[in-house]
């Protein structure tokens, strides 16, 4: 069995490595390189030709301004699925977020939704049950921002 810890350090790196430090990554490489592909979008373009023209110090300070703007919109979805937020995800019904890491015993039963084990990582309702929190610690001891 998997423990609720182990199951919210794991989901927690994931939203780390692959969504902040995957989204940080492609925004400063779209503003370094420009867009990637051969159909490439004129605002981007002129974003980056922009971003380019800026004198160092000034493109290190947008590329902070970047990495605090991925910073707060992780965590401010993060707090969404805490169900931190004002009102009810279904108004006029007793509602909430869940978030569950499911482990299978196959991938046949995987394919088939039929789990061996479902955790909800989100019990925002109980002590040290906040993803947000998580991840807020998480990239205050892994960030260099």
């Amino acid at each position: 069995m998997i423990s609720l810890s182990d199951a919210l350090d794991a989901f927690i790196k994931k939203v780390y490595d692959q969504v902040h430090k995957q989204a940080y990554s492609s925004l400063e490489l779209l503003l370094r390189e420009g867009p990637p592909g051969n159909q490439k979008q004129p605002e981007e373009t002129d974003l980056q030709q922009w971003f380019c023209s800026l004198n160092i110090e000034d493109q290190e300070k947008i590329l902070k301004i970047a990495k605090m703007a991925v910073k707060l919109t992780v965590f401010n979805f993060l707090v969404l699925l805490d169900n931190k937020m004002s009102g009810q995800p279904i108004q006029e019904r007793i509602s909430d977020f869940g978030l569950y890491v499911h482990t299978y015993g196959s991938n046949v039963d995987r394919f088939s939704y039929n789990p061996d084990e479902s955790i909800r990582l989100n019990k925002s309702y109980s002590v040290n049950g906040d993803l947000h929190e998580a991840y807020d610690f998480e990239i205050n001891i892994t960030d260099d921002a």
